[in-house]
Parts: C-alpha cells; structure tokens; sequence
C-alpha cells in the first residue's frame, strides 16, 4: 500500500509537469459566486458546484463562496446540489479568456408542494453538517454552528461525543477528552483554526472542557488525514473553527443559572456577550466574544484494591485490601475571551485569531481510606486551586496570485498551569483496638467492601485518630509552541475531464515545555515531630489543644496530634455517592489552616523540603518538529477523486531531568543528585491517499488509506531516575521510546438525497506498530537471560545505561519497577460506524418538523501485554546445581484501554415556530479500566453508560431566546468493577448526579 501510494503520487506528478499545461486552457478564466438561502440570505457551506459534463468544480466554503480556476474558454451549464434543497442549474454560461464570471446562486428548500416550509436552526444545522461531510475530500464528522450556537450542548466535548466512533471522559461530570474509535485522548490530535493545542497533563492529551462553545463556528473531526495534516493522530483531528464576523453590526449577550443535584446547589452562573461588524466596504470584520461562569462540578468517588491468591481450595480467588471513599467539593470558574481580525482583498484573505481562556478549580477533598488487610484506618483532607489557561494567537494570510494560493501561517500557543495544594493527612492504627473487631483474614476473600465498612468500622468519632503529616504542593506547568507553516496550492487542467491541483508546503515547530514542582513536609510523628510537640506543648499559643497522653476519657492514647482536636462530629456527607455509604466524622479545614500558619509562625523551620518528589517531578524538554508534504487532488471525469500524497516529518527533542539517590537520615533525604539530560531523534515518511467514486446522484464511495504516528507521553521520555539508598529499587522510564506508527484503512459507502437525508456505513481497521506498554518487575541482571524475548527489546532497555552511574545497574536483585516499551508486538483496532442523518420535511402536519441523528458503532482492539515469568532453574554449572531465577518473555492478550465495544446515539429534535426541543441518548458499552499484567483475574471493566439529555429553547419576543437543559437525567453512576467466577467486585465509582441550566439569550 506505501509503495502504491508513493507510485501514485509520481505518475500524478509527471502527467501534471509534462502536460506542460499546469496554468491550462484558458489561462485566468473563472467563475466565481457565492450560494445562498433564498428565504435567509444564509450561506450554504459545502453546496457541490459542477461544470456538468466535466470534471471542474468546486465546494462553497464557510462564507458560501466559491471559485472554479482554470476554465477553459466554451460554453457550460452549471449545476449545484445541495442535500436538503432543490437542485440548482443554469445553462449556457459562457466563458471568455482571461475572464471572470460572477454566478451567485440562491438555493430553495425542499419541500412537499403546497406546505410553508419553516427553516428552523437543527434542521438548517444537520443539513449544513451533511453538505460539508459530502463536500470533504477526507473522511470527516461535523457538528454545525447551528447545533452549536442555538440548540448548545454542555461543552464542545459533549458536541463531539454525539458523532460516530466517539465516546468521552468525564471530569466532574461534564465531558472533557475524547476517545475516537477506542483511541485515548492523546492519540488524537486537538487543535483550533489549524492550531495545535497543547494540554497540561503529563500525557498528550487535551481537555475540550476549558474551550467554550460561545466562540465556535462548527467542530470538524477528521478521521482520515491528508499530507497537509500534522501525522500525530491515531484516532482522530478534531478541528475547533472560531466564528469570522458576518456582515452588519450584530450583538448577543446570554445569561444563565445552574443546579447540580449532586451537591444541591443552585448558586451557579454564566455570561457571555458577542459583537461583531464589518468595515471599510465589508473588507475589515472584526468580531469580539467573551464570557465568564462559575458552576459546581463536585462529585464523590470509591475505588477498592484486591490481591488474588489461591487459598487451600486450589482454586484462584480475590482477597479484599482496602477502599477509598472521596467527596469532593469543587466550584468550577471559567473565563475566556477572543478577538477575530480578518480583511479580505482579490489578491489576499488575512485571518488573525486571538483566544484566551482560564480554567479555575475552588477544590476541597476529603477522603476515607480503609486498610482491611492491616486493621487501618485513615482521613485525608486537602485543598487545591489548579488555575490552567490557554492562549492562542495565530496569523493567516491566502494570498492568489497568477491562479494559484499560498497560505502561510504563524502561531503561538501557550499553556499554564499552576496549583497550590495544602494536605493534612490523619491515620487511626487502632479503630480496632477500640471496637473489638478486628478483620479475620477468612472474612476477606471475595467479601464486598461495603459488608467489611459497615460491620467492621465505627467512624463516627475519631477516637485514635492522629494528624500525622501535612503536605504542601506547588506546581507549575508551562507548554510554550511556536508553529509556522506554507502551503502552495497550484491548479492545472489536462482536460476538461482531468483536471486538479497540486499543494507543496511544509511547517516547522519549536515547543518549550517544563515543570516546576515543590514539596514541604511537616511531620507530627516521629523524630522532628515528637521534638516539636514537646516544644508546642510549653507554648500558650497551642494551651488549648489536646495532646497525646493528655487525660481525657475520649482519648485513651494517640501517637501524633489527635484528630479531636479539629474534629467536626456530624458532617454532612451530602448522600454520599447516591447513598450508598454512611460516614462520620470530617475534620474543619479552616481550624486546620488556622493551626498550620499559627504553626509556621511559631517554628518557620518545622516544614522542610522534601528533595526526593520534588526532583522526581522537576523536568523541561524541548521539542521541534519539521515537516514538508507534496500532494495532488486529482479529478477523473465527474465521478472519481483521487487524493494521493506522503509527509514528511523529524522530530528532535531534549529532555533535562535529574538521577537522584535517596538518603533517609539526610534533611532534604536526598544523598546524591546528578542533572541528566537525552536526546531522541526521528524521522518517518507518511503516505496516505484519499479517494471518491461517486457512483450516481445518491450514492458514492470512498476510501482512504494512511499512514500516522503517535508520539510517547511526555512523563515516560524522562531520563531521570530516582534509586533508594542501596540503589535496589530504582523508579525509572524510558528516554528512547520511539513514536508508535500506524497503518489506518477505512471505506465508506453512502446514500443520500433530500429525502434520505445521509444515511453512510464506515468500516474501518488500524495495524500499530510500537505502542507503548509496560514491562512489569524487569531487573537489569536479566540482561542477555531472558528467554524468548526480542532483541529489539532488550536493545531497548539497555540503551538509557549510558546517562547514568556506570555502577547504577550493578546490584544484584536490583528491581526497576514497570518500564514503558515501544510493544514487540503489534496492536489491532477494527470496527464499523453506522450512522444516520435525515429531517421528515416530507411528513405531514408537524411531523415534518422533527430531525434524527442516529448512529452505532461497533469497535474491537486486539493487543499483547508483556510480562516476565521468574523461574528457578538449576544451574548445571555450579557444583550444587543451585537455582537460578531464569526470566521468560511472555505474553497475555487482552484489548485496549478506554475502548468500549458499542457505541449508540440517538439525537431527536423537534421545531415548531419558536420552540426547539432535543432529546438525545447514549449507550456507550463496557471498557477496560484496570489490567493487571499476570492475571486476567483482576482486569477490571466500567459499567455499560446509560445517559440521557434535554434541550429545550423558546424564542421570545424582540430577539430574546429562553434556553434550558438538564444532563444525566438518568443519574447515572460511573461504576468498574472486576466480574469473575460468579463475583462482581466493585474497583472505582464516580458520581455526579443530574445537572440541569437555564438561560437567556439576546441577539440582533
């Protein structure tokens, strides 16, 4: 397929170069228009228009404009479709050399004879969405600005996950990354007007969250690429589009009001306003948006751990461990603005786009921890203000000269995030002690976390609860990208029946990105702790709290400072994950801070700097990126695209990090520090090609083929390495991962007519090579012992040896943890996309008011997850023939993470007048959670979601529209658990609840 492509590309690029005609018959000669409604004055994006009987033509764009260069001089008839309307055609146009013929065009909806035909925003935005997807020389999903801006979702995320193939990751109960075709959300590709964004995670991945739909003209994801495009995507390119400024002067203002169930709480906002116009003749639009909420996005969360073992049955089975109980109180602020600049001339289009957006997190968090296997208890509170903020500023011009475009473009991006955590961490050894009822080893396997919580505790109080530590966390995260890119568009015709354009260009990157990171500790317990209790105690500032020893009936004896101090007997755990648990006691965070500063200002020295994690997670890396493309979109005839093309691209990083040596006894317990630094340089070339048979007027095939990569996460390509004082256990990762590669299909058949609406089947299958996986318990003496294993392999985790301490990797028995690889093996995605789109503008009555989205996708992923079986084998070569731990390479399959197996959406909406109303409900099926290396016993899955939403807006009087919408009506509960041997064990639960908005909007 590669070598296919490549021939492809140098056959299209010889026919072209020696025709000698690439600026063809006809020299200058065009038309040119635009396409519009005729009731609306709207324009119609992605109307197909054709020179019938040959292969030129064209697609509107944003604007509903048009342009078909090259024309030779003759007489045509021109023909335009546009699903949804009446087909338009005129005949007899002619064409003179060197001219330019002016051909606007307004379009009719269809509709049945006799009836008024209403153009309401969900019919006019699916249509919009049709047309486009037709009018796409690439695979692509779109969410129209009608969708967007009248009938809106929650976040763009939630607008994305309603396309086939894409389901979503919550965080606090609204939408925020994406998963395409049961790929992650860093194997895709997020980007705003053809700007990559960068997000803050340590991974690749993007949060939509934080990115209002105020400011968006529509949502396209790509879900096959073309040279043009950046080569990083396995799933999907999600291209967020601002809006541009319409011509007259328009405002909109929107004002709105917000419930979460969750938390019961109503005090929730959001305003936004807009104003746009054009100047100096419509040559000048200059578009303002801006917006601030604040919103309650508190939730409540449970995980549980297990270990399997296998009892005197012989039969293998799971031993309950521990369990997590969290509320989180967090109070969500969001503001954004933007500024569109763009000015059009003959000769030249610029663009210049202007976005920033802050995200805020007020968080509180309180947290029971369970230790059923060691009789513990503990309780954690903590306080957090991540602040993370985007900015985005990118200049594009087009500029047409002797027939062609150039388009260069420049941007730079900016990513932020700092956060201030503040942790007291309190622990009870003795809950047991106390109540009599310590857990018998026997009442642990397979027993339900919630029997051992509610038969084995008494948390009401906290009677041998000790503050034993406090934490304080500062972080700061900074991702700075500088791109620029050209592209030069050249058109040609060797025919009338052959005829296309050539595109070269090429882009360069510079990215920037480092963490800061500091910890301070102040211990209540132990060494330091106990001296400055001692001292605490013969102080008046601390004469009114309770120490250990003190005699008080509720406090026979505590170790640190005890809990009772702060203790808030009867909190509120708001019905804690939907009622499932009961919990006590809580601690007052604001006493908690009060005794923390009195603290600081009675010993500034009692807090000490933690070296080892703050090392750990101090880094900076640099990244560039240089690509260069060629590639042709080639017409035969009216009813054949071909778009074959190949990418190239390098990329050169430099990671900077430190190999750090522990040392108990040392203040900052660090013993030895050394700055450690990689490099990591690849190339590859990326074919791909695109193509289209339209088989008759409502239907056409298309398939496509390319080649893209994924680059390994950021954390993972770090040199540093953190070794204990013996350097025996040893935390490390793997500075030469290489990108994985990947081989992508796809074909998709599709009917579509006024009446059909689009009715498509898309299969698809991916091949990836290198994936990045773990590699559990490998200990560098197996170097050249490990049996079965590839060589790649083993090359690989040798390479990182040379950064280091030549001794490093010496000890015996020396355990490095889990290591990322590139996988030896190769990992396998397929599925089918099934996926209707249609209005019933041909019903009766009111009927004919309703409009369906509705899709199904099936998905499949196949992958090897590596491990290490240790064996004693005899050694033949000593006297004794001792044992000697012998590693083999093995294997266990399992599929991938985040993949669910189907997917269902139906959108169902319904327009009368004024009134708008949308339903839409998901099903998305199971996914893996958890995957333990050696045991498929303890894989865990989610539960299947069940999730449905409502929309509902009025249009009032003097342009006011009334908005209202509630999610989660289901109240759906996010659960994972293990099933095995008739068992289902819960690991983890996130709850939401309902949440529902209500708003105003003004516009003119």
């Amino acid at each position: 397929m590669k070598m296919f492509t490549v021939v492809l590309v140098f056959i299209s690029l010889f026919v072209i170069v020696n025709s000698s005609i690439v600026i063809a018959q006809g020299g200058s000669s065009k038309i040119q228009g635009k396409v519009t409604d005729v009731s609306t004055g709207e324009p119609l994006f992605g109307a197909n228009v054709i020179l019938t009987g040959t292969s030129l033509g064209a697609a509107t764009g944003i604007d509903g404009g048009y342009q078909i260069t090259n024309v030779p001089p003759g007489t045509y008839s021109v023909q335009i479709t546009y699903i949804g309307y009446k087909n338009y055609k005129t005949e007899n146009v002619q064409v003179l050399p060197g001219k330019t013929i002016v051909l606007d065009a307004k379009l009719i909806l269809e509709s049945v004879e006799g009836q008024t035909v209403l153009v309401t925003a969900q019919k006019q935005g699916q249509i919009s969405a049709i047309n486009q997807q037709l009018s796409s020389n690439s695979i692509k999903d779109i969410v129209a600005k009608d969708w967007i801006q009248e009938v809106p979702d929650v976040n763009a995320a939630e607008s994305i996950s309603r396309l086939p193939g894409v389901s979503v990751q919550r965080n606090g109960g609204e939408g925020d990354k994406i998963i395409v075709r049961g790929l992650s959300p860093q194997f895709n590709n997020i980007q705003i007007d053809g700007v990559q964004l960068q997000g803050v995670d340590f991974d690749r991945s993007v949060g939509l969250s934080i990115i209002s739909d105020k400011m968006l003209e529509g949502i396209e994801l790509s879900k096959s690429l073309t040279p043009d495009m950046d080569a990083d995507a396995l799933g999907g390119t999600v291209n967020l589009t601002t809006k541009e400024a319409e011509e007259g002067l328009h405002f909109n203002a929107f004002a709105q009001g917000a419930y979460n169930k969750a938390k019961t709480d109503l005090g929730n906002y959001e305003f936004d306003f807009g104003v746009s116009d054009r100047f100096l003749n419509n040559s000048l639009g200059v578009i303002v948006n801006a917006g601030t909420q604040k919103i309650n996005r508190s939730s409540d969360s449970f995980s549980a751990g297990y270990d399997n073992f296998t009892p005197s049955t012989g039969i293998n089975a799971l031993r309950t461990t521990s369990a997590n109980i969290t509320q989180n109180l967090d109070e969500r602020y969001r503001s954004y603005g933007n500024i569109v600049l763009d000015y059009k001339t003959d000769f030249m289009k610029l663009k210049m786009n202007n976005m920033l957006t802050q995200q805020l997190d007020d968080n509180q968090s309180r947290s029971n921890g369970f230790g059923f296997g060691g009789n513990t208890f503990s309780f954690n509170i903590n306080k957090s203000k991540p602040i993370e903020t985007i900015r985005s500023h990118s200049l594009t011009g087009v500029f047409s000269f002797l027939n062609t475009d150039l388009t260069l473009e420049g941007s730079y991006s900016r990513t932020t995030l700092n956060n201030y955590q503040d942790q007291y961490n309190f622990y009870d050894q003795d809950l047991f002690v106390a109540y009599n009822k310590s857990i018998p080893p026997s009442a642990l396997t397979w027993a339900q976390p919630s029997s051992l919580i509610t038969h084995y505790y008494n948390i009401s109080m906290p009677l041998y609860s000790d503050l034993q530590n406090n934490l304080m966390e500062t972080t700061k995260r900074k991702d700075e990208t500088y791109t620029y890119k050209a592209d030069w568009k050249i058109p040609y015709n060797i025919t009338k029946d052959i005829t296309g354009f050539l595109r070269v260009g090429g882009m360069y990157s510079d990215k920037d990105r480092n963490n800061g990171y500091l910890q301070l500790d102040g211990a209540y317990l132990g060494g330091k702790g106990d001296q400055f209790m001692a001292q605490m105690k013969g102080s008046p500032l601390f004469s009114n709290l309770l120490y250990n020893g003190t005699a008080n009936p509720k406090i026979p004896r505590s170790d640190g400072m005890p809990a009772m101090n702060w203790v808030v007997p009867n909190y509120d755990w708001q019905n804690i994950l939907s009622g499932r648990y009961t919990l006590g006691y809580s601690e007052n965070l604001s006493a908690l801070d009060n005794f923390s500063n009195a603290v600081y200002k009675f010993s500034p020295t009692f807090t000490y700097y933690d070296g080892i994690p703050t090392y750990q997670n101090d880094y900076s890396n640099n990244e560039k990126k240089t690509a260069a493309y060629i590639m042709t979109e080639l017409h035969i005839t009216e009813n054949l695209m071909l778009l074959p093309g190949v990418r190239y691209e390098k990329f050169q990083s430099v990671y900077n990090s430190f190999f750090i040596q522990s040392e108990n006894e040392a203040p900052s317990g660090i013993q030895y520090i050394k700055p450690v630094s990689s490099n990591n340089n690849n190339e590859h070339w990326f074919p791909s090609v695109n193509s289209k048979l339209t088989i008759n007027e409502w239907s056409d095939f298309r398939a496509a083929y390319y080649a893209s990569c994924t680059r390994p996460d950021y954390s993972l390509l770090s040199p540093g390495v953190t070794a204990d004082p013996g350097k025996q256990n040893l935390i490390v990762f793997n500075p030469y991962l290489k990108p994985a590669t990947a081989n992508n299909f796809d074909v998709i058949y599709s009917f579509h007519s006024n009446e059909i609406g689009l009715f498509s089947i898309d299969c698809f299958y991916k091949v990836i090579d290198g994936l990045i996986t773990f590699l559990p318990n490998y200990q560098p003496q197996f170097y050249n012992m490990v049996k079965n294993a590839p060589a790649s392999l083993i090359a690989e985790l040798e390479a990182p040896r040379a950064l280091y301490d030549p001794n490093l990797f010496k000890v015996k028995g020396q355990n490095l943890g889990s290591i990322p690889i590139n996988n030896p093996d190769k990992t396998y995605f397929r599925g089918f996309e099934v996926n209707w789109e249609t209005n019933f503008w041909y019903l009766p009555g009111l009927l004919s008011n309703l409009v369906l989205d509705i899709n199904y996708s099936k998905i499949g992923s196949s992958t090897q997850n590596p491990y290490l079986n240790i064996i004693n084998i005899p050694d033949p070569n000593t006297t004794l023939h001792l044992p000697v731990a012998t590693p083999f390479y093995l294997t266990r399959a399992s599929r991938m993470y985040n993949q669910p197996s189907d997917i269902f959406n139906v959108r169902l909406g319904w327009d009368y007048k004024g009134f708008s109303t949308r339903i839409t409900y998901r099903y998305q099926g199971q996914v893996l959670t958890g995957l333990d290396a050696y045991f498929s016993l303890k894989d865990s899955y989610s539960k299947a979601v069940n999730q449905l939403d409502l929309q509902v807006t009025q249009k009032l009087y003097n342009n006011f529209t009334l908005q209202a919408a509630a999610q989660n009506i289901t109240n759906y509960i996010d659960d994972s658990f293990i099933q095995t041997n008739g068992y289902q064990m819960p690991t983890s639960s996130n709850y939401y609840g309902i949440t529902a908005q209500i708003g105003i909007k003004y516009e003119y």
